[in-house]
């Protein structure tokens, strides 16, 4: 997804924030290569990042939050960390959020 890495970046830009002050980052679940491509793109490790596509196919726009759920059930996500929540829609509408829980 061409358009993921310049949005995520754009928002860190708008909130002052840097990519290494971001400790996880959730994406559409559209398929485990695109979003390894993505971490790849944003020079960020894949264990940042977590797909459940594999175990629960695409969801539509569930994938985003049924992600958090299984990054906080793993633990790889945890209380005060920043995340970056990507999603987008068959390409053409895609939106961004910089949370912390």
């Amino acid at each position: 997804m061409k358009l993921w890495p310049p949005l995520v970046r754009r928002l860190l830009d708008k909130a002052g924030w840097r990519l290494e002050q971001v400790d996880h980052l959730l994406f559409t679940q559209i398929n485990r290569s695109v979003i390894h491509e993505v971490m790849g793109i944003l020079g960020l490790p894949v264990r940042k990042t977590t797909c459940v596509m594999d175990r629960y196919g695409y969801t539509g726009s569930a994938c985003v939050p049924m992600a958090l759920h299984t990054a906080r059930g793993e633990g790889t996500v945890k209380k005060g960390d920043a995340l970056v929540l990507v999603a987008s829609g068959a390409g053409l509408a895609v939106g961004a959020s910089l949370i912390t829980l």
